[in-house]
C-alpha cells in the first residue's frame, strides 16, 4: 500500500502539485545557454530582437523569461523553443521579432535588462567568380 501512496505522490507533484498549493516559480535561465541575438531595440511599443533563421524562424518559436526587480527594473531572457531547420534562407540571414511590452508584463517606461549574449550578425558569403581566360 505504500507503494502506491509514493507512487500516487509523484504522479501528482510531476503534475503540477495539489490544487491550492503554490506553484513553484520558473527556474531563470541558464545564461551560458540563452540564444545570441545580432540585436536588440527598444520603441514605446516594444522590444525587438534579432536573431539568425534560416528561413523559417517565427515568434512563436520563442519563449521569454523576466525577472522583475523590487525597484521596478526588470531583465529579461530570450530562449529558442524550437529549432529552425529551414533550408530557404542564406548563411547570415536573420528575423526582427517584436515583443510589446504587455507580452512581457512590464510597462512601456520600466528599465529593461536583455541578458542574452550579443554577437555580430555573419557576413553573407562572397563568391569568387574568375573571369575566363582569354586565348591568345
Amino acid at each position: 500500500m505504500h507503494r502506491r501512496a509514493l507512487l500516487m505522490g509523484a504522479v501528482v507533484l510531476t503534475a503540477g502539485g495539489w490544487a491550492g498549493l503554490p506553484r513553484a516559480e520558473p527556474e531563470p535561465p541558464d545564461l551560458a545557454a540563452l540564444e545570441p541575438l545580432y540585436a536588440v531595440s527598444a520603441t514605446p511599443q516594444g522590444l525587438t530582437i534579432r536573431v539568425a533563421s534560416k528561413g523559417c524562424t517565427a515568434k512563436a518559436d520563442f519563449a521569454f523569461y523576466i525577472d522583475k526587480k523590487p525597484g521596478g527594473d526588470a531583465a529579461i531572457a530570450f530562449g529558442r523553443k524550437s529549432l529552425d531547420i529551414c533550408k530557404t534562407g542564406k548563411p547570415g540571414d536573420h528575423a526582427d521579432l517584436v515583443f510589446s511590452y504587455a507580452e512581457l508584463g512590464v510597462g512601456a517606461d520600466t528599465p529593461v535588462a536583455v541578458l542574452n549574449p550579443i554577437t555580430q550578425q555573419p557576413a553573407a558569403p562572397v563568391v569568387a567568380r574568375h573571369a575566363p581566360r582569354s586565348k591568345r
